[in-house]
């Protein structure tokens, strides 16, 4: 669903714990969200903007919808390198 913080409210989102935009946020339609609908705290604003989801990269996203953060491996790892104790390290 997509909401907008209240006139005169801010809000924070309780997976990265970062304020609402106050242009609005496609958030998921759980117990915190819905609470804050009941509450006033935030207005719904039906779907999310045809241009702002034209423009959403999702791969882009550093936070992924469900509050898990994407972890991205590096080309090299200390993984990838011999110990000093291995074979490969002492010849």
């Amino acid at each position: 669903m997509f909401v907008k913080p209240a006139e005169g409210r801010t809000v924070r989102r309780p997976d990265t714990l970062v304020f609402l935009l106050p242009d609005g946020e496609e958030v998921p339609r759980d117990e915190f969200w819905t609470r804050r609908l009941r509450d006033g705290d935030v207005t719904e604003e039906g779907e999310t903007p045809v241009e702002e989801a034209a423009d959403a990269d999702p791969q882009s996203e550093a936070i992924k919808p469900d509050g898990f953060f994407e972890i991205s491996k590096s080309p090299h790892s200390p993984a990838d390198e011999p110990s000093a104790h291995s074979e490969e390290a002492q010849s």
